[in-house]
C-alpha cells in the first residue's frame, strides 16, 4: 500500500516515484484520485512513467470516452445523469501537446497522454463532463472533415470553441446543467476573451450562449501575438524565431489583433483568474492587475499568496457567497501551476474544485 501525505514536497515525490514500477505507480494515481489530492500531485505521478497509457486508466476511474463531433478528448461520468461541464483549453503547446518545445526537451506524452486530457479525467472523476478540446494543430485526430488551424493564427473561435459549447450543453449527458470555460496560458487568453465577445454581444440583443464560469491560469491581459509554425519549429531547433507578425490569432466577427484589450468587465459571471508576480513564459510584459483594475473594487476579491502567507486558513476563509470573482497572485516564479515545493499546491487545488462545486453544481 503506497501512503502520501498532503503537505509531501513535490521533488522527493518524484525520487520517491524512481523506485516503484508502472503498477505501483499507477495504483498511486488512483489513490490520489481516490483522496481528492492535488491535481499537481497526480500530474506528477503520472509523468514520472511514459509507459502508462490513459486507457488504463479509464475503467478503474469509472469514467467513459465519447465521440465528439470536433477534434478533442471527451470524458463523462460513467452512469446515465446528466452533469455539468468544462471545456478545457490547451496553450501554446497545441492540441497534440508538442508544437513547440525547448531543444532537446521533446514532451514524451503527447496526445491522449498529454497533460491536459490528464486533467479533463481528473475532473471527470468528481462528476463533470470534461472537453479538452484541441484549437489548433489538431490533425492528430482522425476522421474529422473540417480541422481548426495546424498554428495559432487566426482561429475563428464562434466556428470551433462556440461551436463545441453550443453542441455540449444540448448533448444528452449535460442538457439543462451549466458550463465552464477552463484554460491555461494561451487557452487562459481564449477563454476570457471569448466569454467578454460573448457576453458584450449578447448585451447588444445577439442570442448566444455564455458560458456559466470561467477559470484562467496564466492568461495576459491583452491579445497576444499569433504563434505561428515557423516560429514553433524555431524554437525546438534553438534557433531564432522570425519576428512576430501583426497577425490575428483570433477571429471573433472580425480579426482582433495583439494589442486589444481584453473587456473582461462584460463577462458578469463567476470568474476565477490566478497569474504569478514573475512569469517564466510571458515575462515582465505581464500585466495581469490592468485586468482586474477593469472592475471597482467591491466587483472582486484579490488574494496574494506567498510561501509564507500560504495556509489551508487563508484558503478556508475564502466565501463564495460574498464574492464570485478571484483575482490570485502568487509571488513566486511560475506558468499556469504553482511551482514544485510552494505549499499551497493541495489548498489552492481544492479551491479550484470548490469553485467549480458551488458554481457549476456538482452530482458526484
Amino acid at each position: 500500500d503506497i501512503v502520501i501525505f498532503y503537505n509531501v514536497n513535490q521533488i522527493n515525490l518524484i525520487h520517491f516515484c524512481n523506485y516503484l514500477n508502472n503498477l505501483e505507480i499507477l495504483k498511486l494515481i488512483l489513490f490520489c484520485h481516490q483522496q481528492k489530492f492535488s491535481l499537481i500531485l497526480t500530474i506528477l505521478c503520472f509523468n514520472i512513467s511514459s509507459s502508462i497509457h490513459a486507457s488504463e486508466l479509464l475503467a478503474e476511474l469509472n469514467i467513459i470516452k465519447e465521440r465528439a463531433p470536433f477534434p478533442g478528448y471527451l470524458y463523462r461520468p460513467n452512469d446515465e445523469k446528466q452533469h455539468p461541464a468544462i471545456i478545457l483549453l490547451h496553450g501554446s503547446e497545441g492540441g497534440n501537446g508538442d508544437f513547440w518545445y525547448r531543444p532537446g526537451q521533446a514532451p514524451t506524452r503527447v496526445g491522449e497522454n498529454a497533460t491536459l486530457p490528464f486533467i479533463a479525467r481528473y475532473f471527470a472523476t468528481l462528476g463533470y463532463v470534461t472537453y479538452a478540446f484541441c484549437y489548433f494543430d489538431c490533425e492528430h485526430h482522425q476522421g474529422y472533415e473540417k480541422y481548426p488551424p495546424n498554428e495559432l493564427k487566426e482561429v475563428d473561435l464562434l466556428h470551433t470553441t462556440y461551436k463545441a459549447i453550443e453542441w455540449l450543453k444540448s448533448s444528452t449527458f449535460v442538457q439543462g446543467k451549466k458550463l465552464a470555460l477552463w484554460g491555461g496560458s494561451r487557452g487562459a487568453e481564449q477563454a476570457i476573451f471569448l466569454a467578454s465577445q460573448l457576453a458584450e454581444h449578447k448585451s447588444k440583443g445577439v442570442d448566444l450562449i455564455i458560458p456559466d464560469t470561467v477559470i484562467a491560469l496564466s492568461p495576459y491581459q491583452v491579445v497576444a501575438p499569433s504563434f505561428t509554425l515557423e516560429a514553433a519549429r524555431a524554437y525546438i531547433n534553438g534557433t531564432t524565431p522570425p519576428m512576430m507578425t501583426f497577425s490575428a490569432p483570433w477571429i471573433f466577427g472580425k480579426a482582433h489583433y495583439p494589442g486589444k484589450t481584453i473587456e473582461i468587465e462584460h463577462y458578469k459571471g463567476p470568474l476565477l483568474v490566478s497569474y504569478f508576480t514573475e512569469d517564466t513564459v510571458w515575462g515582465p510584459g505581464a500585466d495581469i492587475r490592468s485586468l482586474f483594475g477593469r472592475y471597482l473594487e467591491s466587483e472582486y476579491r484579490y488574494i496574494s499568496i506567498n510561501n509564507q502567507s500560504a495556509s489551508e486558513s487563508l484558503f478556508n476563509s475564502i466565501d463564495f457567497k460574498k464574492n464570485d470573482r478571484y483575482f490570485i497572485e502568487f509571488e513566486a516564479s511560475g506558468h499556469v501551476f504553482p511551482p514544485q515545493g510552494m505549499p499551497t499546491n493541495y489548498f489552492y487545488n481544492q479551491m479550484t474544485v470548490n469553485f467549480l462545486k458551488y458554481f457549476l453544481g456538482g452530482t458526484l
